[in-house]
């Protein structure tokens, strides 16, 4: 739907731009269904990085989603960024977070975690 009420042809399949971590959440995330979650690493994206400074990653990363009618709206906030992945399990969004040195290769020390966001009606 278009914000004047008419229909877009062209289902909403991807996030906007050229994310590559992103997920769309089944029937089974409640009013979520359908909608297309992605992420925003903040300053601490891992994939433009070799080495961070000592001490936890910024908690400046956030997930986003993109409703049925392309309108965006923050659904987290607030995370530790990286290299977030989104897997999307009927009701339950499980999200990794490989931070540091895992996501860099270099493997000096463990930093990394993984989340469960779960619809419960």
């Amino acid at each position: 739907m278009r914000p004047d009420d008419t229909v877009e042809p062209t289902p909403i399949t991807k996030p906007p731009g050229t994310l590559r971590n992103w997920a769309k959440a089944p029937p089974e995330f409640g009013p979520f269904g359908g909608h297309i979650f992605w992420t925003d690493e903040g300053p601490a994206n891992q994939m433009h990085v070799t080495m961070m400074d000592a001490g936890p990653s910024p908690y400046g990363g956030r997930i986003f989603r993109t409703d049925l009618r392309g309108a965006t709206h923050l659904f987290a906030d607030h995370l530790q960024g990286g290299d977030t992945s989104l897997i999307f399990d009927r009701a339950r969004l499980l999200i990794g977070s490989l931070r540091k040195s895992y996501s860099t290769g270099d493997y000096h020390e463990p930093d990394s975690s993984i989340y469960e966001i779960k619809y419960v009606g």
